[in-house]
């Protein structure tokens, strides 16, 4: 366990998830403020335990020295607050107590989304990255780690409040990032005690989803990163990481998308979107509870 002593004070702040609720647009909107430094490579996965694509796997990032961390953050700037953001920290059990031990006094942030359009957009990723390859109802049960129990906030969320101070914790709504991005973003620039700041493209949708020109190749890209963290090849990616080749390959995997279309939970079927909303209803309320927040646009019909 990391020992806080020596690392302290090193971070200003941890945005922990969750997956598909906006997380790569607020990276792209705070890596543009001047007071704030965020890595260039937006998920470091140094928290969590388990590898975010096939969680069965071991992360080859968990065990390595707290240094290897920090140089990530070395280049910031005396005026600006350095802060990383990984939706693997929410799901994932081992992360929260893990940060804990690295600073019990970060300020976390996590961002919620309703859980059926979360769970639809992530289905629709899975299925671009090659990892799932099945109908949407068949890889929810089959898939559950990436699905089912990543848009399952309660315990996520509860797992955080039993180790840090609320007032350490600041949750968001997805919702109200549709709604009025500009808004959304000066509350969260407001908790981080910075300058109000809006980027020229705060409107834009900086990651959709997008169907593949060819399955089998992101099936074959994704079956060889399986392959490497099983075998324990790790040292492949980093590697790769050096010479370019990791970048190459993410720019071969993005080439092979066809024109993005946005996410919407209309594609389903009504009797899948019934199901869902029945799924996940107890999961809601116990979160309503949990937050003292009215959740019930959640449980409503699409």
């Amino acid at each position: 366990m990391l020992k806080n002593t020596s690392t302290t004070g090193q971070l200003d702040f941890i945005v922990v998830g969750a997956e598909k609720c906006g997380t790569t647009w607020l990276s792209e909107m705070l890596r543009q403020h001047p007071q704030v430094f965020i890595p260039e490579q937006k998920e470091l996965h140094y928290f969590n335990r388990k590898f975010g694509e096939f969680p069965e796997l071991d992360n080859h990032n968990f065990n390595k020295p707290v240094e290897w961390y920090l140089e990530f953050f070395a280049a910031a700037k005396p005026n600006q607050i350095k802060g990383e953001i990984c939706p693997a920290y929410l799901w994932d059990d081992q992360a929260a107590a893990r940060i804990k031990s690295f600073d019990p006094k970060l300020k976390l942030f996590m961002l919620l989304r309703n859980p059926i359009e979360r769970t639809y957009s992530a289905y629709r990723f899975y299925v671009q990255r090659g990892t799932v390859q099945l109908d949407f109802m068949n890889a929810f049960h089959r898939h559950k780690a990436l699905l089912a129990d990543r848009s399952s906030y309660a315990m996520q969320v509860q797992r955080y409040l039993d180790l840090f101070s609320r007032e350490n914790i600041h949750i968001f709504l997805y919702d109200d990032l549709r709604r009025n991005a500009k808004a959304f973003l000066r509350q969260l620039e407001q908790t981080l005690d910075i300058d109000e700041f809006y980027p020229a493209n705060i409107e834009e949708s900086t990651y959709v989803t997008g169907e593949v020109r060819y399955r089998s190749l992101n099936r074959i890209l994704s079956k060889t990163r399986y392959l490497v963290h099983k075998y324990k090849l790790t040292y492949l990616l980093d590697m790769g990481g050096k010479i370019g080749l990791t970048n190459k390959l993410e720019f071969l995997r993005q080439q092979n998308k066809l024109k993005p279309q946005q996410t919407y939970t209309q594609k389903m079927d009504e009797a899948t979107r019934k199901f869902l909303q029945e799924y996940f209803l107890p999961d809601v309320i116990r979160l309503e509870q949990i937050l003292g927040r009215d959740l019930s646009m959640w449980k409503r019909s699409v």
